[in-house]
C-alpha cells in the first residue's frame, strides 16, 4: 500500500523543481553576460592600443636611447 502524501509535499516538489529551474537560468544569463562583458572588455583594450599605438612606440624609442646612451657612457 502507498503512503498517503500530502498536499504540502507535493507543493515542496513543485517549488523545489521551480526553485531549481530558476537557479539554472540565473546561471545561464550570468555566464552570458559575462561573456558579453569580456568580450567587450577585450575589445575596448584593442581600440585604446591602436589609439595609443604610436605613444607606445616612442615609450620604447626612448627607453631604447637611453639604454643606448648608459651603455656607451659606462664603456667610455
Amino acid at each position: 500500500m502507498v503512503p498517503y502524501k500530502s498536499v504540502y509535499y507535493y507543493y515542496y516538489c513543485y517549488s523545489y523543481g521551480l526553485m531549481t529551474e530558476t537557479m539554472e537560468h540565473e546561471s545561464e544569463l550570468s555566464r552570458k553576460n559575462d561573456l558579453v562583458r569580456i568580450e567587450a572588455e577585450a575589445r575596448a583594450r584593442a581600440q585604446n592600443d591602436r589609439e595609443n599605438r604610436d605613444i607606445v612606440l616612442e615609450k620604447i624609442r626612448v627607453k631604447a636611447a637611453e639604454r643606448r646612451k648608459t651603455l656607451l657612457e659606462s664603456i667610455q
